[in-house]
C-alpha cells in the first residue's frame, strides 16, 4: 500500500511453487509463494517414488541427446525427455528418478509443459538458497482450498483478507481458470 492507502493488484499470475527435497529424510517441503498477498504457505510431504517406463526414442533438446520416459503421477500421465550427459536424477517441479537430468516433461493433455531453456555449469559451488519470507505452515488440503478460492474470485479473496484501511485497485481478470497440476 502507498501513502494514500491504495494497493494496485494485477491478477496475471498467482505466484510460484518452490520444492525443497531432503532425500535423507525422504521429505519434500513445498512452498507456495502467493501473488498479491503478504504471506506464503508451506507444507511437507513424503517424497513418493515415481515409476518410469523407458523407451528407445531419442531427440535433441538444447544440444543434449535426450531419451523418452513416461510415468503417471498425481492423476496425470507424463512424457519426459532426459539426458545421460548430465547424470543428475532430477527435474522440474516434483519430477525425479531418471538416470539423467529431465530436460522436458509434459502431461498427455497438454496442460503442463516444463522445458529446460538452458543448462549452465557453475564455476563456483553455490548453496541452495531459501527466500526470507514470512511462511505460514498449513495442511496441503487447506492450501488447495485457499488456491481454489483465489481462482474462483481473486478480488473477493483479497478484499476479505487485506489489511484494514487498504483500498484495492484491480486490473486484469478476477476469475482465473482452476486447473491444478495435481488431480489426486
Amino acid at each position: 500500500a502507498n501513502a494514500d492507502g491504495w494497493s494496485l493488484v494485477a491478477s496475471e499470475g498467482l505466484g510460484a511453487t518452490f520444492i525443497y527435497k531432503d532425500y535423507q529424510r525422504k521429505i519434500a517441503e513445498v512452498m507456495i509463494a502467493g501473488c498479491g498477498v503478504s504471506y506464503h504457505w508451506a507444507y511437507e510431504e513424503s517424497i513418493p517414488s515415481q515409476r518410469w517406463v523407458l523407451y528407445g526414442e531419442s531427440r535433441t533438446i538444447n544440444g543434449y541427446e535426450c531419451h523418452k520416459a513416461t510415468t503417471s503421477y498425481m492423476g496425470r500421465d507424463y512424457t519426459a525427455w532426459f539426458t545421460l550427459d548430465i547424470p543428475i536424477p532430477e527435474g522440474p517441479w516434483k519430477f525425479y528418478g531418471l538416470p539423467g537430468l529431465i530436460m522436458e516433461v509434459g502431461d498427455s493433455r497438454n496442460h503442463y509443459l516444463f522445458t529446460c531453456i538452458e543448462a549452465v555449469t557453475l564455476k563456483i559451488k553455490e548453496p541452495i538458497c531459501r527466500y526470507d519470507w514470512s511462511i505460514q505452515k498449513k495442511k496441503c488440503t487447506d492450501i488447495e482450498n485457499i488456491i481454489k478460492r483465489i481462482h474462483n474470485d481473486y478480488k473477493d479473496y483479497l478484499e476479505t483478507t487485506k489489511d484494514p484501511g487498504t483500498k484495492l485497485l484491480f486490473f486484469g481478470p478476477t476469475e482465473i481458470p482452476y486447473n491444478p497440476i495435481e488431480l489426486e
